[in-house]
């Protein structure tokens, strides 16, 4: 074999290995591209969803913390509800 017919069989080599890199690459970016979007369509609303739960529960602790702190039987509702008052032992005078 000649050497410009060796040089041109390796730059063909070269060159097929390359396209063959470049189809790998452009699936793999589809099969990624297609997966963030379920990913996405999913676990985003579910985020946000998270998000406006614990802003919620930090508003309720804060509510009710200046409830207690003010006494504000309004608002202090779910106090009562969590620690029931127990009952005193009558006192008899005698």
């Amino acid at each position: 074999m000649k050497i410009k017919t060796r040089i041109l069989s390796i730059l063909a080599v070269l060159v097929g290995g390359y396209l063959l890199l470049l189809a790998m690459v452009q699936l793999s970016a589809t099969a990624t591209h297609n997966r963030m979007s379920e990913i996405s369509s999913s676990l985003f609303p579910a985020a946000l969803k998270m998000q406006e739960a614990e802003a919620s529960f930090e508003r309720m602790k804060k509510h009710y913390g200046d409830a207690v702190v003010l006494q504000d039987a309004h608002h202090s509702k779910a106090r009562k509800r969590i620690r029931k008052p127990q009952a005193r032992p009558s006192v008899r005078e005698g």
